[in-house]
């Protein structure tokens, strides 16, 4: 779980990111600043929504269920886990 400070450091990469993908003129370089962001968007998202334990992809809260162990995961890969068990 990121702390306030992590998360506001995340918010400024983003708006730094963005001022420099406006000023930049090359179409690799942007391609490279569009990904950049995407990341740090990407460590954003996971400072409020866990991390899938089978695809690793964060759970948004309408998408999530807690398994027996506790773990929250999408619902589609719990039920892809339950299938696959039973296999």
């Amino acid at each position: 779980m990121l702390s306030p400070g992590e998360i506001a450091q995340i918010k400024m990469e983003i708006e730094r990111l963005e001022k420099l993908y406006k000023e930049c003129h090359d179409e690799g370089m942007q391609k490279r600043i569009t990904a950049w962001i995407e990341e740090e968007k990407q460590k954003l998202a996971s400072a409020s929504n866990p991390s899938c334990p089978i695809c690793l992809k964060p759970c948004p809260p309408e998408d999530r269920i807690t398994d027996t162990f506790g773990r929250t995961m999408h619902r589609k890969c719990y039920r892809a886990s339950r299938i696959s068990k039973h296999d």
